[in-house]
């Protein structure tokens, strides 16, 4: 079965060497993980936003987008995040089973998409529980029928597991693009910094949007774009992932399950997004706008040897399970 997979949006080409020496979003780094998984099962061919080039590694077939059009047979479509794509795929592709993958909340700019994707026979699949959910309420405001909608876990390594690096005890980790929260963290961080000095909070930055504050608090140190095996390393090493933000709200939140893979916990907010359903333990989601919480939160994670561990439904061998009976039923 030949599978076409569609990344109308990317701001840049990316393949599985662009993983192993830049930084990715989590959008990105799932999609390889996923395909590359699926390409033992299946042929796939990836189409990319901005891609020239025509390249061939880890199984999988990339190719410029503006080649989908002269591109067949091909027996099933997966749409990456723009549901207006989609529908054009459906002109080019008027009988073969399309998949629309959403990663982001939908607004009410969205709310037709639901009545669009129904007529179009085009089925949606969200990445989380929460996700679905609130896809699902914010459709029915404006749609009479909604589109066959599911959700499928997006997938960490199975090889992400806890060893037996140390953790500093006094280095915080965020590791997000800066528009999902880093303001606000910085906020927090320097709130929080008189009550405890010696902290350091370090920032990655996936690189597709850059941050240049004019002020920074001390004690934080910025690392730039990291490679996936250098951030995983940073993790490691960290007391905890710190993502006390309440501005943007995660539909997954891939760096939450890979810290906790790896044995790091994370403080991030509770009730918001999807963190209360990605952390694979409750204490973890919790209320950062105290900011006592806050400090007390940190002070326990440097007393004790807290370790977490991997969400098995988030597993890579499960996820594309998951998506190989999706692909199977049409």
């Amino acid at each position: 079965m030949h599978i076409g997979v569609i990344d109308p949006i990317c701001p840049q080409p990316y393949e599985f060497d662009t993983s192993a020496e830049t930084g990715l979003g989590g959008t990105e780094a799932t999609a390889l993980r996923v395909f590359g998984q699926l390409a033992s099962s299946f042929e796939i061919t990836f189409f990319q936003n901005n891609r020239t080039e025509q390249s061939f590694n880890s199984g999988i077939h990339s190719r410029p987008l503006s080649e989908l059009k002269d591109h067949a047979p091909l027996d099933r479509l997966i749409t990456i995040g723009s549901w207006e794509f989609s529908l054009q795929a459906r002109q080019l592709f008027p009988n073969v089973p399309i998949v629309l993958w959403l990663h982001n909340y939908a607004n009410r700019h969205n709310r037709s998409m639901g009545n669009a994707l129904r007529e179009a026979n085009i089925k949606l699949v969200c990445v989380s529980k929460t996700h679905m959910n609130a896809t699902k309420r914010l459709l029915e405001t404006r749609s009479s029928c909604l589109p066959r909608l599911s959700y499928i876990y997006n997938a960490i390594d199975d090889a992400l597991l806890p060893n037996n690096t140390p953790r500093c005890k006094n280095r915080l980790l965020f590791a997000s693009s800066p528009n999902k929260g880093l303001l606000q963290v910085l906020e927090k961080f320097d709130a929080i910094s008189p009550m405890l000095p010696e902290l350091q909070l370090e920032v990655a930055n996936p690189g597709y949007l850059q941050f240049e504050p004019n002020e920074l608090p001390p004690n934080v140190i910025f690392l730039g774009s990291l490679s996936q095996p250098k951030l995983i390393e940073k993790m490691r090493t960290s007391l905890c992932l710190f993502c006390p933000q309440t501005t943007f709200a995660e539909t997954f939140g891939l760096v939450i399950a890979e810290a906790n893979a790896v044995g790091t916990p994370v403080i991030c907010q509770a009730s918001f997004g999807a963190n209360d359903e990605i952390v694979s333990s409750v204490n973890q989601a919790i209320d950062t706008a105290n900011l006592e919480t806050l400090v007390e939160r940190i002070q326990q994670l440097q007393k004790s040897k807290c370790m977490t561990s991997a969400r098995p439904e988030f597993r890579l061998e499960n996820v594309a399970r998951h998506w190989d009976a999706l692909l199977l039923d049409g």
